[in-house]
């Protein structure tokens, strides 16, 4: 009897072994499954510029994996060690647009999902009139600083490229100055420069506060050109004024600078910046400092060189982006100058010019627009800028 109910339990037990064994995993919830998902983004929503952005965003959970989804195919998502990586294109519309990536954590019939919204601004693109380039406004520009900054790119001149010889060129030694710059830009070496676009006059005092705080020019005038920069200064206004136009605007090189000085490929081989007589086209003034007339002038008062550029001989000294160093006698193709140094270069001449036969520290009509100053980061009131735009 005894034995007869044992195997009766032995049976009841398999049979209820076999039962469970067929049921499908479904029906239960081992404890590691049975875990509520956690979820946590360390962002809920972003703001990004109208320009090309990438983002991490992180990711926390105690699940051990996620997936992320975007809805639109200008945010694109890649999943990465416990973040997302947003790879956000440029929006060439006027227009906001906004993107959903959707991180959801799923195991067995638990899952949680969190929504994080990407918000890109606008950004419009616009065309200057007879020109092959186009801008994009950045969102937070004002209407005053558009007219500002439209009426500047309207005055860009489009320099062809070419080649031409680059340094001082004269043979005659008696030529004020002659020792000063042909010690400077010898030897004469040939340079074959791209297209580029440059500045119709030097970067005026109202150009320049159109998007800086304060003017640090000495001579006051909005239409006088800005001066008395350090070179940051300089830089730093170039980087507001890309960033609100989309482009990439810069200091001439040297090797720009003269070419277009000399009159690119329409060059007439003046000695000066548009003329063979400096009074033509190189403002200057024969006065003491404390004269009333010891000033700059408003740009573009005198005659233009072949492009129509005005003030390359005179008003203020040009910033270029080269550091200083010596030339070679081999030809070269867009230089840029040596990639260190102590100083920056500075093309042109000045209005302090003294008189056309004198020697003076700046002098505007040294042998065909070639004198290169070395100056250090501190600039002053005889230094100026001039833009320069790569299409």
């Amino acid at each position: 009897m005894k034995t007869r109910y044992i195997l009766y339990a032995l049976a009841v037990m398999l049979g209820t072994i076999a039962t469970f064994s067929s049921c499908e995993l479904k029906d239960f919830e081992p404890e590691e499954w049975a875990v509520e998902p956690e979820l946590t983004l360390s962002e809920s929503g972003i703001v990004v510029s109208s320009s090309q952005e990438n983002r991490k965003v992180g990711v926390t959970t105690n699940y051990n994996e996620f997936t992320a989804l975007s809805n639109q195919d200008w945010c694109i998502v890649t999943i990465g060690n416990d973040s997302i990586l947003l790879d956000i294109k440029p929006n060439d519309l006027a227009e906001q647009r906004t993107a959903v990536v959707t991180v959801t954590v799923k195991r067995g019939s638990k899952s949680l999902s969190k929504d994080l919204t990407i918000y890109q601004v606008g950004g419009k693109w616009d065309v200057i009139d007879g020109f092959d380039f186009k801008l994009r406004w950045s969102y937070d520009i004002s209407e005053s600083q558009k007219t500002v900054i439209t009426e500047q790119l309207k005055q860009l001149v489009r320099v062809d490229g070419g080649t031409f010889l680059m340094g001082a060129q004269s043979d005659d030694p008696n030529q004020p100055n002659y020792g000063l710059y042909a010690s400077k830009d010898n030897p004469v070496h040939k340079v074959t420069l791209s297209t580029y676009y440059i500045g119709k006059f030097e970067v005026t005092q109202s150009q320049w506060l159109a998007i800086m705080p304060d003017n640090p020019s000495r001579f006051v005038g909005g239409n006088k050109p800005v001066e008395n920069l350090t070179w940051n200064e300089a830089i730093d206004y170039l980087a507001k004024l890309s960033s609100l136009t989309g482009l990439n605007l810069q200091l001439p090189t040297q090797a720009q600078w003269e070419y277009a000085a000399r009159g690119g490929n329409r060059s007439m081989g003046y000695q000066y910046a548009g003329s063979d007589n400096h009074n033509e086209v190189a403002y200057h003034v024969n006065v003491s400092e404390d004269s009333p007339l010891f000033t700059t002038s408003v740009v573009g008062t005198l005659k233009a060189n072949e492009l129509g550029l005005y003030d390359m001989s005179g008003n203020v000294e040009e910033m270029c982006s080269d550091f200083s160093g010596a030339l070679t006698a081999a030809s070269v193709t867009d230089p840029t100058g040596p990639n260190h140094g102590t100083y920056h270069v500075a093309r042109g001449g000045c209005f302090d010019d003294g008189n056309s036969t004198t020697v003076s520290a700046t002098v505007y009509h040294v042998g065909l627009m070639v004198w290169v100053n070395q100056r250090p980061s501190k600039m002053n009131s005889y230094c100026g800028m001039r833009i320069v735009l790569k299409p």
